[in-house]
């Protein structure tokens, strides 16, 4: 009998350790999935700490917003309330009055238009100068400023030429020399290029150090060889004599001033429009 009680007793035990092992794995898998659960769980409560964190900044955002609008909304309010009242006050203007405002809009407007044509017409004589200056500077490229002098001022193109090029070094000779004839043939290649522009000749006085009764004697000098670089031009180069102008200058100095004028009908126009 010892050894059948012996077995039961064994195989009792077995079954108790049987059990206990698959409690054991039961409790392991449980413990495992508990665990995923708490990552998941912490995981979720960080997102949401994030989410609220944004949700509260852009809520101070929206606040910040809504204030703003808030000061527009009364400042528009205040606005249209005035508005209201200057409407209120214009109501009550005479007829006599509303004329009157009518009259000044209407002389704003045409100073305005004034004004523009005004521009319209300096900026269009100042193209002219630019192609005249840059022509007349390529013409005389190969003579020294020191001979001829170009310079634009007043609206018109001038040139400054050494009397010792148009009539030599005599002070009484009135003839043009060769030199000179070279660049009144260039001058007058100008001239037919830009049939618009006129031209003034014009002889410096040279009454500084002179004495009284030798000035009269320099002015019919200085008058006949402006006079003679006229003719030069209408009857050697073909130049229109229209556009041509002789004069003796009040001014003292040396030299003899070519002035190239553009056309001034679009300005005179403004002008007399004023």
């Amino acid at each position: 009998m010892r050894p059948i009680y012996c077995y039961f007793l064994i195989l009792s035990l077995a079954l108790v350790s049987c059990v206990s092992t698959g409690t054991y794995k039961s409790l392991q898998v449980e413990k495992s999935r508990t665990d995923s659960l708490y990552t998941w769980a912490m995981q979720t409560l960080k997102a949401s700490q994030a989410d609220n964190a944004r949700l509260s900044k852009e809520k101070a955002g929206l606040k910040d917003s809504a204030n703003d609008l808030n000061v527009q909304l009364a400042a528009v309010k205040q606005n249209n309330a005035l508005l209201h009242k200057q409407l209120d006050n214009l109501s009550a203007i005479s007829t006599a009055q509303a004329e009157s405002i009518r009259k000044s809009i209407d002389n704003i407007g045409a100073k305005d238009l004034y004004l523009q044509q005004l521009r319209m017409a300096l900026s269009s004589r100042d193209s002219a100068n630019l192609a005249v200056l840059l022509e007349v500077k390529a013409a005389m490229g190969s003579f020294p400023d020191s001979v001829i002098g170009i310079k634009v001022g007043n609206g018109v193109v001038s040139l400054t030429v050494a009397d010792n090029l148009l009539f030599g070094d005599d002070p009484s000779n009135v003839a043009v020399t060769d030199k000179g004839k070279t660049m009144l043939v260039r001058l007058s290649r100008v001239l037919r290029d830009q049939p618009g522009i006129s031209c003034r000749v014009e002889s410096f006085l040279d009454s500084a150090g002179m004495a009284a009764d030798s000035v009269g004697d320099s002015w019919e000098v200085k008058a006949r060889r402006a006079v003679a670089v006229v003719r030069a031009l209408q009857v050697q180069y073909n130049v229109a004599p229209e556009r041509l102008v002789a004069a003796g200058s009040g001014e003292t100095g040396r030299g003899t001033r070519i002035v190239l004028v553009p056309p001034a009908e679009q300005l005179s126009e403004v002008l007399e429009k004023r």
